[in-house]
């Protein structure tokens, strides 16, 4: 007979495919729920990334249209 797996994740609901290609990506990092934890790291990085990028850029445009506008009520 063999034994089943017993871990937290078991049974809730079928793994997608990217886990599925992250398991075989990255076999020796899997966390209790078999997610590869580099491709969640990679994710969330990501994530932040986008933000402060858009942060950034939307701070930028703000600027320039602030000295934009100055200029042109100044003229």
């Amino acid at each position: 007979m063999s034994k089943k797996r017993s871990g937290p994740c078991l049974h809730v609901r079928k793994k997608t495919l990217v886990e599925r290609s992250a398991m075989v990506a990255w076999p020796s990092e899997r966390d209790s729920c078999g997610r590869s934890l580099a491709l969640m790291w990679f994710l969330s990085n990501m994530q932040m990334a986008v933000a402060t990028l858009s942060a950034v850029t939307s701070d930028f445009r703000g600027g320039v249209v602030q000295a934009w506008q100055k200029e042109t009520y100044v003229a």
